[in-house]
């Protein structure tokens, strides 16, 4: 098999995982992105350019599960969802 010789030299797998860390840090940043502006305030995650170091706030949840009826919401959601 001529794609596991390739694989088996030292060079390519150091390549490969270089790759791999690569593309994992490209899929998981859009996550860490998410959590990090969840605990923003809004005038921090439409600066530009971003702000990486801020004051963490929860004004966002308590807006999201008190003025935002959250709880309907989620419950017309899950009514979706389990009907499908």
């Amino acid at each position: 098999m001529i794609v596991g010789f390739f694989i088996r030299k030292p060079i390519v797998q150091k390549i490969l995982k270089i790759l791999m860390f690569i593309v994992t840090i490209i899929a998981i940043f859009p996550i860490i992105w998410m959590i990090l502006s969840a605990f923003k305030t809004r005038n921090d995650i439409l600066s530009i350019p971003p702000k990486w170091i801020f004051s963490p706030t929860m004004d966002n949840f308590k807006e999201a599960l008190v003025n935002r009826d959250f709880f309907k919401a989620f419950f017309n959601s899950l009514i979706i969802c389990s009907s499908s």
